[in-house]
């Protein structure tokens, strides 16, 4: 089950506008953020120019992932320890 054009919309007016604002405009050349979604999850991005290869690649490095159980309408929170290369659950958010 995917979103709604409707939940599509708000997860872009809130996410996108996190993502815009959290990296000061002059350093966006170096770093930024972007978000995907994909079925019922929304993953955080860190955009990088890439280190070696040619201009204009960059790389795509997940950080976050919030995922939508549409059963009990929580959002379960994800993220990436440093030390290990899986998503770890850490809390919850109630959608009600």
């Amino acid at each position: 089950m995917t979103f709604s054009i409707e939940q599509l919309g708000e997860i872009d007016s809130i996410i996108g506008q996190w993502c815009v604002l959290k990296v000061p405009p002059e350093i966006k050349n170096q770093i930024d953020h972007d978000y995907e979604v994909d079925g019922q999850a929304v993953t955080l991005l860190e955009v990088r120019p890439m280190w070696r290869g040619p201009p204009g690649q960059f790389t795509r490095s997940p950080f976050a992932r919030f995922r939508f159980v549409k059963s009990s309408a929580i959002w379960k929170i994800y993220w990436r320890r440093q030390t290990d290369h899986s998503f770890v659950s850490d809390a919850q958010l109630d959608n009600r």
